[in-house]
């Protein structure tokens, strides 16, 4: 269980439980092509307010049972919503990532400095001993910033993870060990 101010904080970013007053952000995100269309089928398009009070209330209830977290990514100089980077499974000693950073913020940085915060976090924690990420093979960003963080890639995701929907979308498979 994680208390529910648990946060995480580098120089610009504080990574914490997911609000209310991250909605506007966030529905202003996740309704951009350009972002959704990496992310799970799961994840509606186009996304309206309904979808971000529902999701809000959902990733509020799972940060609390520290099962599956999704972090809101604050930028500090700000102070509003950039992203949400999420531990699919904590209760295993494997434990699959997936982010998102709106587009106004990409190529500064951020994703690279929020994912190292997460695996630092981790480490410290002890619990989980390897991170896997699936993403799309033309989705570049995504993947240089897996593999700066030490992340290999193995290929095709096995089918005992491919869970998300999209197919090819997430054709390429990466792991690192903690």
């Amino acid at each position: 269980m994680l208390d529910p101010e648990f946060q995480i904080e580098t120089d610009r970013l504080i990574l914490r439980r997911f609000c209310n007053d991250d909605l506007d952000q966030l529905v202003s995100i996740m309704g951009n092509w350009d972002v959704t269309q990496w992310l799970s089928k799961n994840v509606p398009f186009p996304y309206t307010r309904k979808d971000g009070e529902e999701f809000i209330e959902i990733e509020r209830a799972d940060f609390m049972k520290a099962d599956k977290i999704n972090f809101s990514v604050i930028e500090k100089a700000s102070m509003k919503c950039i992203g949400s980077f999420k531990l699919f499974s904590m209760s295993d000693e494997e434990c699959e990532i997936g982010y998102c950073i709106g587009t106004d913020f990409w190529g500064k940085g951020y994703a690279n400095e929020m994912t190292g915060a997460v695996i630092s976090w981790l480490k410290e924690r002890g619990e989980v001993k390897r991170l896997t990420a699936q993403t799309a093979s033309e989705n570049i960003g995504s993947r240089k910033l897996l593999e700066r963080q030490g992340f290999i890639h193995l290929g095709t995701p096995p089918s005992t993870v491919a869970r998300c929907g999209h197919g090819t979308s997430c054709s390429e498979y990466y792991v690192r060990d903690l």
